[in-house]
């Protein structure tokens, strides 16, 4: 009896340390699952992260090497001109706020010089209301029309009219490169803006 017993006890205490086993494994492989997928979390939210950290543009227009490029949130401008290589030697250089801070998407086009002068045209056609070509005169224009022609600030505009009133009027659009501070480089970009009718 006291064999039977004893069996009998050893057997149940068998019973409960298998059990006890099988527990604690499928615990084991439950929370190896959850760190498997916390794991999964963590790196998915680094990826996103990194993907937040970047931005990407699009250079093109008179630069060296015209093309799609990543940046990250801060840069300027002028930043995302040197991953492009630069500017080409016939980019209108002051056509654009370098200083300016990118944006995601954001086309950045560097005009060429010709570009600025048709663009320039345009407006000075728009500021005049007139759909016609509408040239500044460069013997009755005031100040503030002089001053719309490119390369022509308010000291080459005052410069213009004080050369009118001395010398007399012009006789010719190239007369105006006898006014200081205009030279070849702005008579050649305002020569098809003037006239002297």
């Amino acid at each position: 009896m006291i064999k039977k017993a004893i069996f009998r006890i050893i057997v149940i205490v068998g019973v409960c340390f298998l059990f006890a086993a099988c527990e604690k494994e499928d615990v084991s492989v439950e929370l190896s699952g959850e760190t498997e997928y916390k794991e999964q979390k963590i790196t998915g939210s680094k990826n996103e992260n990194k993907e937040q950290d970047c931005i990407v543009v699009y250079v093109n227009g008179a630069v060296k090497h015209p093309g799609v490029y990543t940046m990250h949130p801060g840069d300027r401008i002028y930043q995302a001109v040197d991953m492009a290589g630069g500017m080409t030697s016939d980019a209108r250089k002051d056509a654009l706020n370098l200083a300016e801070t990118i944006a995601d998407a954001q086309n950045i086009h560097i005009m060429t010089k010709s570009e600025y002068r048709k663009g320039h045209k345009n407006n000075i056609r728009k500021q005049s209301g007139d759909t016609d070509t509408k040239l500044v005169n460069i013997n009755t224009a005031d100040k503030e029309q002089l001053t719309i022609l490119p390369g022509i600030g308010e000291a080459k505009a005052e410069a213009v009219i004080a050369y009118r009133e001395e010398k007399g009027l012009f006789s010719s659009k190239e007369d105006i490169k006898k006014v200081s501070g205009i030279g070849e480089a702005t008579y050649t970009n305002i020569k098809d803006l003037i006239t002297i009718e």
